[in-house]
């Protein structure tokens, strides 16, 4: 039986334990220095047909839905080919999605899937591919891989890929640790330097960030389990003068009709405006164009906030008004198209008979940037 040997931590430094008959003493032992530990995967891959298909079912679900969507993967070690995923019922908003565990289909369908969940994947729209404080928080506590699709609305799409494991998170440039299929630049028997194999990484990552075509695909079943948040049906404010009532539907405001003449003044006006804009789709994207095209040094929490709900009124109503009054920014096809978001909204307004111009929104989006003073019910 070999003797068993010892050793000790002293000053950082690891040594092992000499001893005989005369005295014990401590050898420094020369470790190898690594600038990372990353850990290694041992298992079968993510086939490639299956990871396309997964893609696919991430740009229809955008195309039609222009909202965040997901699927779970699982692993089932007895199986041949041991991966499979699962689009579940799912409510999704904007840039947010969460399953839906009270579906009437849930459990029915969580119950066809193994018991092992061994990672997700996501898209966040037509922004980068990022992991969100959200992500971060949900993903930690949940083992295996996590991807995250971004810039859906571009021919090349971007794809952030991290690996969590004991309450940690490894970032990996490398998707062919979790894909198989894609094919590399160089033979087999070629022994790569450093920098082979920095291009060939980034070769066969291209590889796997191609969207196949979406017609040899079915998605019905798929697009059945994604629903859209809904809203409460009524909106109510409370101003110095008697409150009114606001029905809204996702961005389309009616007044309630009455006998009475319009009582809101222009600062809840502005306020329903805002609230409109916060619940339009296209209108959430635009703003996130905007950070990073005109906000570039704060962009990154800016849009973090953004998509996992943590930005304030003050905050919406600061990057509305920045966003109307940047003469180059509505010279471009994204600002044409938010000033014509905005501008549908006034339109509503004046409509009902509220004499209010863009100006005035323009100045209380201005002051509720610095200061809300409205309290809501």
């Amino acid at each position: 039986m070999p003797k068993k040997k010892y050793y000790v931590i002293s000053e950082s430094k690891l040594h092992e334990e000499v001893k005989n008959k005369l005295f014990t003493t401590y050898k420094p032992i020369e470790l190898p220095v690594v600038q990372d530990l990353t850990p290694e995967w041992h298992g079968k891959k993510i086939p490639l047909a299956m990871w396309q298909e997964i893609l696919a079912f991430m740009k229809h679900s955008y195309d039609v839905l222009k909202s965040e969507t997901m699927c779970f993967l699982y692993y089932d070690e007895k199986q041949k080919q041991p991966w499979s995923f699962w689009v579940p019922p799912q409510i999704t908003s904007g840039m947010t999605v969460k399953s839906d565990p009270e579906h009437i289909n849930f459990q029915a369908q969580r119950a066809q899937y193994p018991d092992i969940m061994f990672g997700t994947v996501h898209h966040h729209c037509s922004t980068s591919a990022f992991q969100s404080g959200t992500d971060e928080a949900d993903e930690t506590n949940r083992e295996g891989f996590h991807f995250t699709i971004g810039n859906l609305n571009k021919p090349d799409i971007d794809i952030h890929f991290r690996w969590c494991l004991d309450n940690q998170c490894h970032e990996l440039d490398d998707l062919s640790v979790a894909i198989d299929g894609a094919e590399s630049p160089f033979k087999d028997d070629v022994e790569l330097t450093a920098d082979m194999h920095e291009l060939e990484v980034e070769y066969m990552n291209e590889q796997y960030a191609i969207i196949p075509d979406l017609k040899q695909y079915e998605f019905t079943g798929y697009m059945d389990n994604v629903s859209k948040a809904t809203i409460p049906a009524y909106k109510t404010y409370k101003s110095k003068r008697p409150y009114q009532d606001y029905w809204s539907d996702w961005g389309d405001m009616q007044v309630k009709k009455t006998t009475e003449e319009p009582i809101l003044d222009n600062a809840d006006v502005a306020d329903e405006i805002l609230f409109n804009l916060k619940l339009d789709f296209d209108a959430e994207e635009l703003i996130t164009d905007y950070y990073r095209q005109f906000e570039s040094k704060d962009s990154s929490k800016l849009i973090m906030d953004l998509a996992s709900g943590k930005t304030e009124d003050q905050e919406y109503a600061r990057v509305i008004h920045a966003m109307l009054s940047n003469s180059i920014f509505l010279a471009t096809t994204e600002g044409s198209y938010f000033y014509k978001l905005f501008s549908e909204q006034l339109d509503t307004c004046k409509k009902t008979g509220y004499r209010v111009t863009e100006n005035d929104i323009l100045q209380e989006m201005e002051n509720l940037s610095v200061h809300d003073y409205r309290e809501t019910l």
